[in-house]
């Protein structure tokens, strides 16, 4: 029997028909796929970077888009302070310092969470680090110092150097920015040269968080080497100062000028001045060591080498009975190498200005011309010939040969006549002699007694020491002249200071005066007198001089330089005006 199906229900039944169909179409019976937990996160550490904050790491977790940092004061990681990052680590700030904290890291896909890493715990930092030790100055050089100190065990991530010019750092003049190393040179245009400072050292946990400061130390910066003082120059300004005067030193803030009686020895006298020139007061008669050193701060120091010096020739108490020029002249010897008659006009034209010449290495006998032939002359007449200055062959009064070696006095005839004349040889050393002629001023018959000598060459002590003891026979033999005036020229191998005792002090010591030191007036004076055919020394170490006695006053004196390597001899000329007293 069939049963009758109302159309609400056949409409329904097609309904569902067609629903079941729809279904069917997007794939009816298929199940959603459950999305599934990322796996647990491994490897996790904390570790404090500072007093408010830590960092923490962890491995990466397959699948994970993410991950969730949780910080918190309770091991259970109640109320946790939470950070979420893409990355395998994570900076947590704004914690409190010195306080213990327990990590947990989590790794997350979408809305799905792995299980929480295993808890880690850290503790932050204190505010303030511990003070350095082993602070110490490890390098000073000139204003600026670099200072060192042993890395802070704990809780420091950078320090500073402090600079105060007082110990308790209340006086602060400088700070240097924050290092991470354990040294640091303190540079800036605050530190002086030559300046005490005190530093110490400060550690540091965060940049606005400073730790304790070190030990305090010191320092004084280098200053500047100041360098030497050139062209120091002392002429004589009275009969008991000289005047001194150089050229500025580069660094140099100030002068020392120190006056001793030997070379190198201890000052009787010494002042510093900030300019470049000084008056010495209190200079006593003879030969005295000059010597300007320049300083920096009173810390650096560059000494000139010692000047040799003399206050003026005291005016003699008698009259000026005239004035003269006399030189000395070491012509050099005769020789195949250098004839000297082939030399002659030479000297003879450096000789032009001298009313006396003491001449020294120019012999009375005869000599060849090594041409070949046989035909000879006597040099010291052929430089008198060409020289028009008079040879005394003779004693006036006894006829005796006045040299007949290889020192002379030559003079002009017109101004001067020959009252005495002779020689004598040196008791000690090789032969060596001296020649001395008596002249009387034509004008007012003023007497004067020249003398030409030629002392021992070497280097050796113990030809100081001849030579010492030449000055000595000779300055013995001056003393039996008595008070007529005397003037001696020569070559004595020898200069002021080369030894404590040389034949010049020797004389000086007889009362006699170095008209190269003691003339207000000085002409090439920088100048040593020999040679050897190079560039002439500029060290004022003359070994040919001229002294005078205590009635002879020199009021010029001078070197006359000639081009080295073209001179007729491998020693210059020396002169000075005199002027003669009765």
């Amino acid at each position: 029997m069939s049963m009758s199906i109302s159309p609400r229900v056949q409409t329904r039944r097609a309904t569902l028909v067609a629903l079941l169909a729809v279904l069917a179409l997007v794939g009816w019976g298929m199940a959603p796929t459950q999305a599934a937990a990322p796996s647990r996160v491994a490897g996790v550490s904390a570790t404090a970077i500072g007093a408010t904050s830590l960092r923490v790491a962890w491995r990466a977790v397959a699948g994970a888009s993410s991950y969730v940092v949780s910080v918190s004061t309770k091991p259970g990681l109640s109320a946790p302070k939470k950070v979420r990052t893409a990355a395998t680590s994570a900076k947590v700030s704004g914690l409190k310092k010195d306080t213990r904290y327990y990590v947990a890291v989590q790794a997350k896909f979408g809305s799905h969470a792995g299980a929480r890493s295993t808890v880690e715990s850290v503790r932050t930092w204190k505010t303030r680090p511990a003070g350095p030790t082993g602070v110490r100055l490890a390098t000073n050089s000139v204003g600026k110092f670099e200072v060192a100190w042993k890395r802070v065990a704990k809780h420091a991530t950078s320090y500073q150097v402090v600079v105060a010019t007082d110990k308790a750092l209340k006086h602060v003049v400088f700070r240097t920015g924050l290092t991470t190393k354990t040294h640091k040179w303190v540079l800036s245009s605050k530190i002086k040269e030559h300046q005490r400072y005190y530093f110490a050292v400060r550690a540091f946990n965060t940049k606005s968080t400073p730790g304790r400061l070190s030990t305090v130390r010191s320092v004084r910066p280098h200053a500047h080497q100041a360098k030497t003082p050139a062209n120091v120059t002392v002429r004589p300004a009275s009969s008991s100062s000289v005047q001194v005067s150089w050229s500025k030193a580069d660094w140099a803030t100030g002068y020392t000028v120190s006056v001793s009686r030997t070379k190198g020895g201890t000052a009787f006298w010494s002042q510093r001045v900030a300019g470049t020139s000084l008056t010495v007061p209190g200079m006593p008669r003879g030969v005295s060591y000059v010597t300007v050193t320049s300083d920096r701060l009173k810390a650096t120091f560059a000494p000139a080498k010692p000047v040799p010096a003399s206050p003026r020739e005291p005016t003699p108490a008698g009259t000026k009975m005239f004035s003269t020029t006399i030189g000395s002249y070491n012509v050099l010897k005769d020789s195949a190498e250098r004839p000297f008659y082939k030399r002659v006009p030479a000297i003879v034209t450096l000789m032009r200005s001298m009313d006396v010449a003491g001449v020294q290495e120019v012999t009375y006998g005869a000599v060849s011309k090594h041409d070949g032939g046989s035909s000879t002359y006597r040099p010291v007449e052929l430089l008198a010939a060409k020289s028009g200055l008079k040879l005394g062959t003779y004693d006036p009064r006894t006829k005796v040969r006045c040299s007949a070696n290889s020192v002379h006095v030559l003079y002009d005839d017109a101004k001067f006549d020959l009252v005495a004349c002779g020689s004598a040889k040196y008791a000690v050393g090789e032969s060596r002699y001296w020649a001395w002629d008596r002249l009387a001023d034509s004008a007012t018959g003023q007497q004067l007694v020249v003398v030409s000598t030629h002392l021992t060459n070497g280097k050796t002590v113990a030809d100081d020491r001849t030579r010492a003891a030449q000055g000595a026979q000779l300055a013995g033999w001056l003393a039996t002249l008595g008070d007529v005036p005397v003037v001696v020229t020569g070559d004595l191998n020898s200069y002021y200071g080369v030894t404590a005792d040389t034949p010049m002090a020797r004389i000086l010591s007889a009362g006699y005066y170095p008209a190269d030191l003691t003339a207000p007036s000085i002409v090439g004076g920088q100048y040593a007198s020999t040679h050897a055919w190079q560039p002439t020394r500029t060290t004022a170490a003359r070994i040919d001089h001229v002294l005078t006695s205590r009635a002879v006053v020199a009021s010029r004196f001078g070197v006359e330089r000639v081009k080295e390597s073209t001179a007729p001899s491998d020693h210059h000329p020396v002169w000075a005006t005199v002027s003669v007293y009765s």
